[in-house]
């Protein structure tokens, strides 16, 4: 971005291209916010511990685990060792250059470490520091520990999650974590808007305990309607028990899911089950109605999904099948299993956000020193093989350190000394 203007270049095919992020986040929370920056062009520069973060070790030696693949390309990659002068002082020369630092380590580690915002704002005014924590840096839980399942109890998600006559269970993906990182990018990019303005960056929080609480809406809604008898698992039904049908089918070879969020829904319905006269049923015909009535409304559909021939089920809308081309409106899906999404998306995501300008794809995880210059460049050892867009050698020689003039678009490259961390083999 422009120093001088603090506006981005009109000139730029995406919307960051220019912003440079610094990525300390480690698991999902802060490398998937980091992931959201780099789809939208920003040069993001992961930056890991000298053992590797943490996902490195979910899988045997030598192999790159999937899930650090699919957050993390479009990315570089260094390791420091922040417990270090020397780590800091590198990190501190990168914050100088950067727009962004994304962190996600537990509350008041970073200030420990004497890189806290309050001293990296001294480096750097322009700096836009952003955290994810659990809870939060204030509070009575504020020193607690805290991972995806962890937040999903606190928050009452895994409360919520089951069956009523069974115990709690987990969210089967990780809703904390990735509530947090997209919450943590929205708010960077509104630091990034305001910084046009004031010319300053500033600290962006995020607690992804505050992040995943409106995802209980429909729970929370459900008990201050009916109070205690509200069960606080619903299973497959929705969380407030108002909307119907609303559930998980057995059909003849699987599952199908369908739900009616509309009266005209369930008319549409009606006239692909065939049962016609159910649309001006008393107990049926408002969504209020079907509510109170809803275990027939479960036993009806459960038998008539049953019959469902699987080409039937696989459309995005039961009613633009085949059979029946003019009934259209009742949503249904085939109840796709993660094995499907992972045969169609393969082993990178793709953005979940579209803007109307020409970007780049997305890059394949490559081997460090691909992809040509690199952010450190090791003249004599051996490179750091990551899984990132390109990668930052492992330095334990001369190196030249690779720096951005005002615009963060033309490298220069000076001379620096080498970063003590070991070479991985």
């Amino acid at each position: 971005m422009s120093e001088a203007l603090g506006v981005p270049d009109a000139t730029a095919s995406a919307p960051l291209q220019g912003v440079v992020v610094l990525d300390l986040g480690q698991i999902y929370c802060g490398p998937y916010c980091g992931f959201l920056l780099a789809r939208l062009g920003a040069e993001v520069i992961k930056v890991e511990p000298p053992s590797g973060e943490l996902t490195r070790h979910r899988s045997a030696p030598g192999v790159e685990p999937v899930a650090l693949t699919l957050l993390n390309t479009n990315k570089a990659g260094i390791r420091l060792d922040l417990k270090t002068a020397e780590g800091k002082a590198i990190l501190r020369s990168l914050v100088a250059r950067a727009d962004i630092l994304v962190e996600t380590f537990a509350a008041g580690v970073m200030e420990r470490l004497g890189v806290g915002y309050d001293e990296l704002k001294l480096v750097n005014p322009r700096l836009i520091y952003a955290s994810a924590t659990g809870f939060g840096r204030e509070g009575p839980y504020s020193k607690m520990s805290a991972m995806d399942l962890t937040v999903q109890a606190m928050t009452g998600v895994l409360d919520s999650n089951g069956f009523a006559e069974a115990p709690p269970v987990k969210a089967g993906v990780a809703v904390a974590d990735f509530a947090g990182g997209t919450h943590l990018a929205a708010g960077i990019m509104a630091a990034l808007f305001q910084r046009t303005t004031t010319g300053l960056g500033q600290r962006v929080e995020v607690s992804m305990q505050d992040a995943v609480l409106p995802y209980l809406t429909s729970n929370i809604s459900g008990y201050l309607t009916a109070g205690p008898s509200h069960p606080a698992r619903t299973g497959n039904q929705h969380g407030s028990l108002s909307v119907s049908p609303y559930n998980v089918y057995p059909a003849a070879d699987g599952f199908v899911a369908i739900l009616c969020a509309a009266d005209r829904h369930w008319r549409r319905l009606c006239d692909l089950m065939g049962c016609h006269d159910l649309a001006n049923d008393p107990r049926f015909v408002a969504m209020t109605a079907r509510a109170q009535h809803n275990d027939e409304v479960d036993v009806l559909v459960t038998s008539w999904a049953q019959t469902m021939a699987p080409a039937t089920r696989y459309h995005p809308n039961l009613g633009s099948h085949a059979r029946r081309p003019e009934a259209r409106g009742a949503p249904g899906g085939p109840g796709s299993h993660s094995r499907r999404s992972a045969n169609r998306e393969g082993s990178r995501f793709g953005s979940p956000l579209r803007e109307q300008c020409e970007k780049e794809p997305a890059s394949p995880p490559v081997a460090g020193g691909q992809n040509g210059e690199d952010l450190l460049v090791d003249q004599g050892s051996r490179n750091l093989a990551g899984p990132f867009g390109t990668a930052i050698g492992w330095c334990d020689s001369t190196t030249a350190r690779r720096t951005w003039r005002p615009d963060h678009r033309s490298p220069t490259v000076e001379r620096a000394r080498p970063v003590h961390v070991p070479v991985r083999a």
